[in-house]
């Protein structure tokens, strides 16, 4: 079953290219409206609207009528949008706000082309919906090579009611050979909830209710200046020297330290 959607897409790219030097926008669009040719559903659901949204009146609705055991029964499809020379490599920010009549789950998949139309493909984890609407944020790796960006949103393992709004896509400021350090074959986007609240809370004050003894007659051993010191590691670079003034008050720094002390041994062969 294949029905196109009727969403708008708010920023046109040229918009959102102006946006990004303020707020990293790449993409952002939070009503649903007007675009019938920008989303698709294929699969065990129909695609209407719902005037349900987060912080606008535009949601999508998607109603599965038929699930199958399979995840990605349905699926919302986006075309693909280009991507801004600037972001090409960077860590890439996916968010959604999203709900269910019931518990359900959804899964996020990304799709990736480079200037060859070859197609890199990351999964999110399971996405847990609640009956209230909450926020995702998912990474996704971008390539140095990267000039497209698409994505679908796979739903249809439970029959019911799912709502979506408020689709974003932004650039992280992380380098990119900071992300190129990520092993491909074991990358996997994960996701974050941002909580309903949050509750603040102090520390009590007053006279904790609690008594340490210590035995002086019992010494194991002298505790030693040259215990005390600094992991300087495999990673730690030459930025380690010049903030060496931070350190002078624990005497010494240690190499290779850490978990690198298990493979290093000082004859040079590692």
């Amino acid at each position: 079953m294949f029905l196109k959607g009727a969403f708008s897409f708010l920023f046109s790219f040229l918009l959102a290219n102006t946006l990004l030097a303020q707020v990293n926008m790449i993409y952002y669009n939070p009503d649903f409206v007007t675009d019938v040719n920008y989303y698709s559903v294929t699969g065990y659901g129909t695609l209407s609207h719902s005037q349900e949204g987060v912080e606008t009146t535009g949601s999508a609705l998607i109603v599965v009528d038929s699930a199958t055991s399979s995840i990605n029964g349905t699926r919302l499809n986006s075309q693909r949008m280009n991507l801004p020379d600037s972001v090409k490599g960077n860590l890439l920010f996916f968010s959604f706000y999203a709900k269910a009549d019931s518990s359900a789950e959804a899964r996020v998949r990304f799709n990736i082309y480079d200037s060859e139309g070859s197609t890199t493909v990351t999964t999110s984890s399971y996405l847990k919906l609640t009956q209230d609407f909450k926020k995702y944020s998912i990474p996704v790796h971008s390539k140095l090579n990267s000039t497209e960006f698409g994505f679908n949103i796979q739903i249809g393992k439970y029959a019911t009611s799912y709502y979506l709004d408020d689709f974003s896509l932004v650039s992280s400021p992380t380098p990119a050979n900071q992300i190129n350090k990520f092993e491909d074959d074991l990358w996997k986007p994960r996701f974050f909830v941002e909580p309903d609240s949050l509750v603040i809370t102090s520390l009590q004050n007053g006279t904790a209710n609690i008594t340490v003894s210590i035995n002086n007659d019992s010494i194991l051993g002298e505790v030693l200046s040259t215990q005390f010191g600094v992991n300087a590691n495999f990673r730690s670079g030459d930025g380690i020297v010049d903030r060496s003034q931070l350190y002078k008050q624990f005497g010494s720094f240690r190499y290779p330290a850490g978990s690198g002390s298990n493979i290093y041994f000082w004859d040079g062969n590692i």
